[in-house]
């Protein structure tokens, strides 16, 4: 499994992917369900501090639309989205280096 999380998501670190794998192991399929989570538009409407969520390209995995992210951001003065290009899912352990400067970036805003 850890050759093939290599395979599928080359520009991880390689120190990340066995923890990873045995992340994945210990979950159960039930841990999410039964959450009742609200409708994230409820959610991001009641954002009250200053906000960053970090995306990546949905081609390769990152489940957060340019759309949505505009979309999020007009409902919530506190958000402001950052794009990471070349990455998918995990900005932060596809490339580092970006992520913390779009971070560090809107720290200075």
């Amino acid at each position: 499994m850890v050759a093939l999380a290599a395979d599928l998501h080359p520009d991880r670190h390689s120190d990340d992917l066995a923890p990873w794998y045995a992340a994945k192991r210990q979950l159960r399929p039930e841990a999410g369900s039964g959450l009742g989570l609200p409708p994230w538009p409820d959610t991001v409407a009641d954002i009250r501090a200053a906000t960053l969520p970090v995306r990546g390209e949905t081609e390769r995995g990152g489940i957060v639309s340019e759309d949505l992210a505009a979309q999020a951001s007009q409902m919530s003065a506190q958000l402001e989205s950052r794009f990471v290009s070349g990455t998918g899912h995990n900005p932060h352990r596809e490339d580092l280096d970006a992520t913390l400067a779009a971070i560090l970036d809107f720290l200075r805003h």
